[in-house]
């Protein structure tokens, strides 16, 4: 079995990157379908047939109890968060392999995909609803649209997160602070040498190396 993937998206968001995400926003080290939503390829000819697409959503989680059940044998101790994703490409499980898909980055930015409803959560509150099935860009925040929705996915991401362990060590700052003219942080967290108030445009984000960066990670919110 060849497996093909990628943990993010590139990095065309950072300055004198000649990647691209194609119609998708940002890259990665954010939530937006630019940083998370990658390829996955598998072949296995004695197995799996040739030419097949499968479009539910998966998560890289599902790799080790996917090769697990590949070769046989079966995993010790802790239960694997993934799923098995051979039953799928069988065409054995016809239903979507995750009712939810989470992710966490840093101590406090976390979203949550059920179905084609997204929400991404910053770590100041701020929220991001989006319905992936007709804003694949994430450009329309539904949030106000649809408050429903939104309080109802954030019970979910807040059950989920209450499982979680705090990280296990210190993470970097984020370096994309004013996206479409609005700061994503908090005033001072960010100091450029010569934008000394980190008030940066979108069109002139400057390298990593430029600036200072202070305080917690995970402010990488838009609106």
């Amino acid at each position: 079995m060849v497996i093909f993937t990628s943990d993010n998206g590139s990095t065309n968001h950072f300055a004198g990157s000649i990647q691209a995400n194609g119609s998708l926003r940002l890259g990665k080290a954010y939530l937006f379908e630019g940083g998370v939503r990658v390829l996955l390829l598998m072949q296995w000819p004695a197995f799996l047939d040739a030419g097949q697409v499968y479009s539910e959503p998966v998560h890289t989680l599902d790799l080790m109890p996917t090769i697990y059940a590949a070769i046989g044998a079966q995993p010790s101790g802790e239960p694997l968060d993934g799923v098995n994703l051979l039953p799928y490409h069988e065409g054995q499980a016809t239903e979507s392999p995750h009712q939810y898909i989470f992710w966490r980055n840093g101590p406090g930015t976390r979203a949550l995909r059920a179905g084609d409803w997204k929400l991404i959560r910053s770590v100041y509150g701020s929220v991001w609803l989006y319905n992936l099935a007709f804003d694949i860009g994430e450009t329309q925040n539904l949030a106000a649209q649809y408050p429903c929705v939104a309080k109802f996915l954030n019970s979910i991401l807040d059950d989920w997160s209450a499982t979680l362990q705090s990280p296990a060590w210190p993470s970097r700052d984020s370096t994309i602070k004013l996206i479409d003219g609005q700061r994503v942080a908090q005033p001072g967290e960010l100091l450029c040498e010569n934008t000394p108030d980190g008030s940066v445009s979108f069109a002139r984000l400057l390298a990593p190396a430029s600036c200072v960066r202070r305080g917690v990670y995970g402010i990488q919110m838009i609106s």
